[in-house]
């Protein structure tokens, strides 16, 4: 698993817009931004476009 850094432009469930930078773990870049718009979506935040900036961070450690 490769370590990713994902960027999205989101309004929050209270109006406000902003990005949100969250570390991901995951096998490919695309898999990587898929799942951090599901996750982001399951918490109440909407997309503002839908564009995911990804940047490759290194290889994941789970401890």
């Amino acid at each position: 698993m490769r370590s990713w850094k994902t960027l999205v432009e989101v309004t929050d469930p209270n109006g406000r817009a902003g990005t949100v930078e969250t570390p991901v773990c995951a096998l490919t870049e695309n898999a990587a931004a898929t799942g951090i718009i599901g996750e982001l979506k399951a918490d109440g935040y909407t997309p503002t476009d839908g564009r995911v900036i990804v940047e490759p961070t290194g290889t994941c450690t789970h401890q």
